[in-house]
């Protein structure tokens, strides 16, 4: 299906999975998609996801409501909660702690997983999606609810995707420099006491156009933590976006500032100043 802006969906107390598991990250026991029978060697279209779960208590991951508890000869008992336009069901379990017609929200218990595994189907609008993609959507809106660590560190929710850019071998002085200095960046370019040059904005759009063109908006869901959705196929452009940014900010520190990475060499300095130096 093609996804859109609007199918995020925010939910601010904040929950990452449906449960936890004693031995850390879960366990994939079956993907979603197109998967072969180990048994029979057949293939079949898997339209959920089965993580390793023995007898875990589920819980909720955002508000919603429970419009469904049922039983099935082939699945077994299951649950389903509404979260906005998605549908959860989760299946096989052995106990439901919420009614249908339940309000819910997110941490609250509603169930206990089946001694074995656990069968997670997600359906958006009635259309049915990759239930990983769903929950790495909760997960992004989590860490962006919840910034500060247990040791008092922030902690900002990325894109899982692999970007680089030329000013990685500097990251750390860039960093630095945009803890003092990036909110005085944008200030001064909303009073209009820095002006972008007109060639950032004119690549910034290029490429904009480009990744329109490429279809690489919204390739995933999108969330608070990658709001226009973007996969692994907007890594190269996304290093060149950021290029863009770094390089203006940069461009701003000399310009307003006289300061400088510390392994910009003088014809560097004085290429960024115009050679007013």
């Amino acid at each position: 299906m093609d996804y859109t802006r609007n199918m995020n969906l925010e939910s601010p107390s904040g929950y990452a999975m449906p449960f936890e598991d004693p031995q850390g990250s879960p366990q994939v026991l079956l993907p979603f998609g197109r998967q072969v029978n180990p048994k029979t060697g057949e293939e079949f279209d898997h339209q959920g996801v089965d993580f390793r779960c023995k007898t875990q208590e589920l819980y909720a991951v955002g508000s919603g409501v429970v419009t469904g508890v049922m039983s099935d000869r082939v699945t077994g008992f299951q649950l389903t909660v509404t979260y906005g336009d998605y549908d959860v069901t989760y299946r096989p379990i052995t106990q439901a702690k919420v009614n249908i017609g339940q309000s819910v929200r997110a941490g609250m218990p509603i169930a206990v997983s089946g001694s074995s595994f656990l069968h997670i189907g997600v359906k958006y609008k009635g259309e049915v999606i990759d239930p990983m993609e769903f929950l790495q959507m909760i997960y992004g809106n989590y860490l962006s609810y919840n910034t500060v660590n247990k040791d008092g560190s922030t902690q900002y929710a990325s894109i899982d995707i692999d970007v680089k850019t030329k000013f990685d071998a500097d990251q750390q002085e860039v960093e630095s420099m945009m803890k003092k200095f990036f909110i005085p960046y944008f200030a001064d370019i909303i009073m209009g006491a820095y002006k972008v040059p007109e060639s950032t904005t004119t690549g910034i759009s290029e490429l904009f156009n480009q990744a329109r063109n490429e279809k690489l908006f919204f390739e995933s869901i999108p969330s608070l933590a990658n709001p226009l959705g973007l996969g692994e196929r907007s890594s190269s452009l996304a290093g060149m976006m950021l290029n863009f940014l770094i390089g203006d900010f940069l461009n701003y520190m000399a310009v307003r500032h006289r300061v400088f990475l510390s392994t910009w060499g003088e014809a560097e300095k004085k290429n960024i100043l115009g050679g007013m130096m």
